[in-house]
């Protein structure tokens, strides 16, 4: 067997340069100096007439996703609440979150009211499963969260099929 390149074996990349990253064009490059000149970090506001700067992103990567809306946020916890929220919970609803997550699974769901409820994963993958889901349900659960967590994708179909058969959210969470 060859060496690796780390060990003075041949390069996979015979010399090719890398390409140039990240690419952009001149508009690309105008659009960061005025947005730098702005010096406003958090949010933007509307600037010549054209709306904030977050909101014309979240219409364009709604526009690009297929779907109706999106919202930018600054972090995935933001987002995870954000979903919670979406769906109106009342204190005491239950969410499934795997045991084997960032904390801001958890403490998402205890900001949005709800009831964090921890589910066991799977052996394999790492990531939450129908089997260890449907050992937590109850008649309070109402969000299942699904984490695709370091490199491991949750068994999504499962996950669909049983969250409709049961009719709850589901929230995923591709970190």
């Amino acid at each position: 067997m060859d060496s690796l390149a780390v060990h003075g074996g041949k390069s996979v990349r015979l010399g090719r340069p890398w390409s140039p990253w990240p690419r952009f064009s001149a508009t690309t490059e105008a659009a960061l100096v005025e947005a730098l000149r702005e010096r406003r970090w958090t949010l933007s506001w509307p600037t010549n007439g054209r709306p904030a700067r977050e909101r014309i992103f979240a219409a364009d990567f709604a526009r690009y996703n297929g779907s109706r809306f999106a919202v930018a946020v600054d972090h995935g916890s933001s987002a995870i609440l954000a979903a919670l929220q979406s769906l109106d919970l009342e204190p005491g609803d239950e969410v499934v979150v795997p045991v084997l997550t960032w904390v801001a699974c958890a403490t998402a769901v205890v900001r949005a009211g709800a009831v964090p409820v921890f589910a066991d994963v799977d052996a394999t993958t790492g990531c939450v499963g129908a089997e260890q889901v449907e050992r937590v349900l109850s008649p309070k659960t109402r969000v299942v969260l699904a984490v695709h967590l370091g490199c491991s994708a949750c068994a999504l179909d499962e996950l669909v099929n049983l969250t409709a058969a049961r009719g709850l959210a589901l929230v995923e969470d591709c970190a």
